[in-house]
């Protein structure tokens, strides 16, 4: 974890850099952790000068700070889900490799499993872009 309070006395020491500017300087998910520290050192700040205004702009803060969190928590979540779609579909090709040089020259036996299994990959490499309708043409009179 960063020093906050040094990058926190960066930020205030350099007149040139906005606030948004100086949090997308850091990787994301240090950003809300990073907001809310500035909040606690400004608003002690406010609190000594008796600024009530700053204190009431700061506490803006804390929305900032939860929508960059629920973005990184989406974002997480939406590659993970990526990351396990692609491992199954990996997994289905794997199969289909096992079985096919398994069988070797004899005829391979197609069950609804095997069909629902290239539906998929065909459906999932459409949806990434790369499908190429010439590999799964001898195929297409089973789907």
């Amino acid at each position: 974890m960063m020093n906050y309070q040094e990058e926190i006395q960066r930020f205030l020491e350099d007149e040139n850099l906005d606030f948004e500017e100086w949090i997308s300087e850091y990787p994301i998910t240090e950003a809300p952790a990073l907001i809310s520290e500035y909040k606690s050192y400004m608003q002690k700040i406010a609190l000594e000068n008796d600024d009530f205004d700053a204190l009431r702009d700061l506490q803006e803060l804390d929305d900032l700070a939860e929508r960059i969190q629920d973005f990184t928590i989406d974002t997480l979540a939406a590659k993970e889900e990526k990351r396990i779609e692609s491992e199954l579909i990996q997994q289905k090709i794997n199969r289909w490799i096992e079985m096919i040089s398994k069988n070797g020259s004899e005829e391979i036996i197609v069950s609804d499993e095997f069909l629902d299994d290239i539906r998929q990959v065909i459906a999932y490499l459409k949806k990434q872009g790369i499908y190429d309708e010439a590999v799964f043409k001898p195929l297409q009179h089973l789907l």
